[in-house]
């Protein structure tokens, strides 16, 4: 089991915007994501049935350019997805999804959205 990330953030509606998550065992060793993927959703509250963001896919990196794992799942939005953000405040999380079909929840946290 994997304890997420909890972590807040502010967005500024329609410019891109991205961040990166590393994933960690309990020993505190890079995690190995081969075969991973992970989406990212934001949401009003849980009971948002149409939330704005919905499984927006995001970038695994299983491996740095020299060989060490990386184990980092980047978000990236566009300014297209991020001006559907119109209240003030969402819940997002980011699932990963492991090659047996298993999803964690490993980040979650506020998504402050600042309209000025």
């Amino acid at each position: 089991m994997i304890d997420p990330i909890k972590t807040n953030f502010t967005v500024y509606p329609g410019v891109n915007w991205e961040r990166s998550f590393t994933m960690k065992n309990p020993d505190g060793t890079i995690q190995d994501l081969s075969g991973c993927t992970a989406t990212f959703t934001a949401r009003q509250s849980a009971a948002d049935a149409s939330p704005p963001l919905s499984a927006i896919a995001c970038t695994v990196t299983v491996l740095e350019s020299n060989g060490n794992l990386a184990g980092r799942v980047t978000v990236s939005l566009t300014p297209a997805q991020t001006s559907l953000l119109t209240n003030s405040r969402y819940g997002y999380f980011v699932a990963l999804t492991f090659p047996d079909t298993t999803v964690f929840r490993v980040a979650e946290g506020t998504l402050q959205v600042d309209q000025t």
